[in-house]
C-alpha cells in the first residue's frame, strides 16, 4: 500500500470540501420544499443560513477538517484523544 501524500490532492480535497461546505451552509438543515421555496436553485454563493452569516462565512465542519489535517500534519497520523488545538482548556477531539 502506498502511504506517500500528495501535498497538492491533499489541499485540492480541502479546498473541494470548503467549496462544497460554502456553498451549502446557507440551505444546511434545511427540509428540501423549504430550500427549493427559498432558493430554486442556487447558483452562485448567497448568505443567510439559520445563522445569517455572509457567503464567505467558514463552516464549523471546514474549520474542523482544517484542525484534524493540521494535526495529521503534525504528528503523522491520526490521533482522536490529542489536545484539541482550538482550544486553551484542552478539550479532546472525540470520534464516533
Amino acid at each position: 500500500m502506498n502511504t506517500t501524500v500528495d501535498p497538492n490532492r491533499s489541499a485540492g480535497a480541502l479546498l473541494g470540501l470548503a467549496g462544497g461546505n460554502a456553498r451549502g451552509r446557507p440551505v444546511g438543515g434545511l427540509p428540501v420544499q423549504a430550500i427549493n421555496e427559498a432558493h430554486d436553485r442556487l447558483t452562485e454563493m448567497v448568505g443567510g443560513g439559520v445563522h445569517h452569516q455572509l457567503p464567505d462565512t467558514l463552516t464549523d465542519d471546514t474549520d474542523l477538517a482544517c484542525c484534524i489535517a493540521r494535526s495529521l500534519v503534525a504528528r503523522g497520523e491520526f490521533a482522536p484523544t490529542m489536545p484539541d488545538p482550538r482550544s486553551r482548556q484542552g478539550s479532546t477531539i472525540h470520534t464516533v
